[in-house]
């Protein structure tokens, strides 16, 4: 116990209790516990967690406020998780959009017009067998199957503004391409 002497006559109240002797205040000093390293428990410890109090979430890869549990495209490159782990690149890394169209070299693939606002031609140097659209969240929005030729011209009339990524698979592979929609 420590005391301390102020000027003038005090009451000092600490978890309701007064304390006063005169013109002497006693305080009694108390040790706080120990904080923990881990405060939500997940085996992370705070310095080394985005997230330390939210325990089923640890990392925040593209610093977006949104921990990779919850958050649908990790590395903020426009790509969802779940895109790239389907056409090889890496959720954790902003690789998609650089390098979509180089997932298969092999194949030749044309593209036109991009941007595009009614059809879209496309041509391969093999013989293309099915295509699929997905917006960048990687939801289908249209697919084509057994189509069995190397130049397809497909409406796009329909699909709203935006950009989509082509998933075309010819006897050769698989390509990827990124097109706009005006």
């Amino acid at each position: 116990m420590s005391i301390i002497q102020p000027d003038l006559a005090s009451i000092l109240y600490v978890d309701g209790n007064a304390y006063t002797n005169g013109n002497s205040i006693a305080i009694q000093l108390f040790s706080l516990p120990e904080m923990p390293d881990d405060y939500d428990g997940d085996g992370v410890d705070n310095n080394n967690d985005d997230f330390p109090y939210d325990n089923s979430e640890t990392t925040d890869t593209d610093n977006d406020g949104i921990g990779n549990n919850a958050d649908l495209d990790d590395d903020g490159d426009g790509c969802s998780d779940e895109f790239e782990l389907d056409f090889g690149t890496d959720p954790l890394i902003a690789d998609c959009s650089v390098n979509i169209d180089e997932i298969n070299e092999s194949t030749t693939i044309e593209i036109y017009p991009n941007p595009v606002s009614n059809e879209i031609s496309i041509y391969s140097s093999s013989t293309i067998v099915r295509i699929v659209i997905k917006d960048v969240s990687g939801k289908i929005v249209r697919e084509y199957q057994e189509i069995r030729d190397s130049k397809i011209t497909l409406d796009v009339l329909q699909l709203e503004v935006g950009t989509y990524l082509l998933q075309i698979q010819d006897t050769s592979g698989t390509v990827i391409k990124k097109i706009v929609k005006e």
